[in-house]
């Protein structure tokens, strides 16, 4: 099997980009009040908070974000170290509760003996498992389905 590489989706949030233009307007109109009035802290912080928010629409939402790289090894997920295939011992489908909805995820559990260091997002105290895989609409339909049928064919039994 070759690397197959997945992305998370956020292009249909059209609300950041309607947040996003309305901030730019009110703060072109601050900007032009706050120029006029010849408060120039004031006009450049404006200025300098519009392109910050811009900046970051555009890294959110153009550039491309990976969520699951597979390949004969084994898994990496968003940015943590890659889990190999040999070290997993079990994967099952889980609902965590986050920001007051259940969301549905993939948990790979690794086996006792496993040598893994874990990053601090994945020590941390949240709702997710260290290796879990979202299924809640921040990938594409095709590119969950395919996700779950990789890490069923590389594991020795299906997913619980």
């Amino acid at each position: 099997m070759h690397e197959q590489t997945f992305y998370y989706n956020f292009k249909g949030n059209a609300l950041l980009f309607i947040l996003n233009t309305l901030l730019t307007v009110f703060l072109i109109c601050g900007f032009e009040f706050a120029f006029l009035s010849h408060d120039f802290a004031l006009s450049g912080s404006a200025a300098i908070l519009c392109m910050l928010v811009w900046i970051f629409w555009i890294w959110k939402n153009i550039l491309p974000h990976k969520a699951v790289v597979i390949d004969d090894e084994g898994i990496r997920i968003d940015h943590c170290q890659k889990l190999k295939w040999q070290d997993i011992d079990y994967a099952e489908y889980k609902t965590v509760r986050c920001c007051f909805v259940n969301r549905k995820i993939i948990s790979l559990v690794p086996k006792a003996d496993a040598d893994i260091k874990l990053n601090l997002m994945q020590r941390g105290q949240n709702p997710f498992p260290p290796f879990s895989i979202p299924l809640y609409g921040i990938l594409r339909k095709e590119d969950e389905e395919a996700i779950i049928k990789a890490v069923t064919s590389n594991l020795s039994e299906s997913i619980r």
